[in-house]
């Protein structure tokens, strides 16, 4: 065997030390490893247990979003009730040494993110009360719960909070990962607008978090993801909010152009009551493209607001636009994201531009020939979402939240959203996204327009690093936090829930 260069014989002793670093803040408690006998044993002992909150996939109807992770089998499924047994339940899975994945919503596009791949799943669908304070100015919401229902709750008494914008989506997956709100351009992201949250550490005790208690930890959640616990109870601010005005419109492909400029000028605006967004969809049943706005008014007006007179005098083929409450929205919104298909989300952000956007509708339209041919049965959609000034100095406030979006003015939030039906078109629809992904930042990158930020809730786990594009410290600080609270590494890629987008 040759001898290794001095300088390669350096680099495999520092890439050792390095490992051997990161071993000793996570090493498995007492040697272990994970074993598909470990999760049975888990398993009969949360039936023991629990009971009928017990369920084995084969006498199980439980569903999740996604096709994909559907398709993932665990050993078994868990339903706590509170707080108190979703500690017992991960002491179950610590004694075992039993991997899991915590399911909210169930609405990531990522295998092993809230369905485990052969661990148990813990479903936090009976945590989902709704609880309104005194006052009217907190509400506590279970982390199982669905924003649509959080909102039918708040609505009888004309209130509401930041929160998603489809109804079936999960309290704790959005906010966890920042969570775009119809009232962001206000309030800012979801995630800024929590006050207090209970969690179960990763050594299975539960405590609170908020400004003045564990801030770290606070500080952490808001946006780090699932590295640090099971949220299982979040208190957010609550709001005035009655009727609003919105809905979708919908053009002929020819119409983009136009659409791009006006929701330009609306990226300018500093009108708190706005929220929309731009499309693009390729429909294969139909065999057409549609371009497609989002537009929403948070106020009680029976007609478009003047801020919307652009966009407004652009030709639509449909219009669904009417003054409901955001429940209806919401709902509006699930139907046009069903349930059951195949899924992935891919996202990038940039400097407002217009010819960055038109770059991307044509490399849409250029990859979209590819894709008719090897991914017959994949509906790929584009938007282009604000993410206004508002929103980005809300990052910045209470101690600041784990993204800490860099910018001195707004930025565009693009994500292509892509459904199918057919396993024997993954692979083609895959490289379908990483083609659309890599041509998108050649070409913002030519433009000096490219922002490093990630979204998080719209990204793949399997592909995207989205802690790359936050800010520098704000990560390192997350992993100082992560090695104190989970020093068996519990919730990092080597460990137990391994699922989703991992500090380590």
């Amino acid at each position: 065997m040759a001898a290794l260069a001095p300088s390669v014989l350096l680099l495999l002793l520092l890439l050792l030390a390095s490992l051997q670093a990161s071993a000793q803040f996570f090493a498995l408690p007492s040697g272990r490893a994970l074993s598909s006998s470990g999760c049975d044993a888990a398993c009969a002992t949360l039936a023991s247990d629990f009971g009928s909150q017990l369920h084995y996939p084969n006498a199980d109807n439980f569903t999740v979003w996604d096709a994909k992770q559907q398709d993932s089998h665990p050993a078994c499924r868990i339903e706590p009730k509170t707080t108190e047994e979703v500690a017992a339940v991960l002491k179950v899975l610590l004694d075992h040494w039993c991997k899991f994945a915590v399911k909210s919503g169930g609405h990531s596009s990522s295998k092993d993110a809230s369905n485990s791949v052969g661990g148990v799943t813990v479903d936090l669908k009976r945590i989902n009360q709704v609880e309104v304070s005194a006052d009217k100015t907190r509400t506590k919401v279970g982390t199982g719960a669905i924003w649509g229902d959080v909102y039918r709750t708040l609505e009888p008494d004309n209130l509401g909070v930041m929160g998603g914008r489809v109804d079936d989506v999960g309290v704790g997956g959005l906010l966890l990962g920042g969570g775009i709100s119809f009232l962001s351009a206000r309030y800012g992201w979801a995630t800024d607008n929590i006050l207090e949250v209970e969690m179960v550490l990763p050594n299975a005790t539960i405590i609170t978090a908020n400004e003045h208690c564990n801030p770290d930890l606070f500080f952490a959640i808001r946006g780090g993801g699932n590295n640090f616990g099971i949220v299982t109870r979040f208190t957010l601010k609550t709001v005035s909010l009655g009727k609003v005005y919105g809905g979708q419109k919908f053009y002929s492909p020819d119409k983009m152009d136009a659409l791009i400029d006006a929701s330009y000028n609306l990226m300018m605006s500093n009108d708190p009551d706005i929220a929309y967004w731009t499309g693009y969809i390729w429909m294969p049943a139909k065999n057409a493209t549609l371009a497609l706005s989002q537009l929403m008014y948070t106020q009680d007006v029976k007609e478009s607001p003047a801020i919307y007179s652009e966009i407004d005098q652009i030709e639509a083929v449909g219009s669904t636009m009417r003054t409901e409450y955001t429940s209806n929205f919401s709902m509006e919104l699930k139907q046009g994201t069903p349930s059951g298909h195949r899924n992935w989300m891919a996202s990038m952000t940039f400097t407002p531009s217009k010819e960055q956007e038109r770059r991307m509708i044509q490399i849409f339209n250029e990859e979209l020939e590819i894709l008719k041919v090897e991914g017959k049965s994949a509906c790929p959609a584009m938007t282009f979402q604000p993410i206004p000034v508002a929103a980005i100095d809300a990052m910045n406030s209470r101690g600041g939240n784990a993204i800490g979006i860099e910018s001195d003015g707004p930025l565009t939030l693009m994500n292509v959203a892509t459904s199918w039906t057919n396993v024997e078109e993954d692979n083609a629809v895959y490289a379908y996204r990483e083609r659309l992904l890599r041509r998108f930042r050649e070409s913002a990158e030519e433009l000096g327009v490219l922002n490093k930020y990630v979204y998080m809730n719209y990204a793949c786990s399997q592909y995207d690093d989205v802690f790359s594009g936050y800010k520098a410290e704000n990560v390192e600080r997350l992993k100082e936090i992560q090695k104190r609270v989970d020093p068996d590494g519990v919730f990092t890629s080597n460990g137990l829930c391994t699922g989703y987008f991992k500090l380590f």
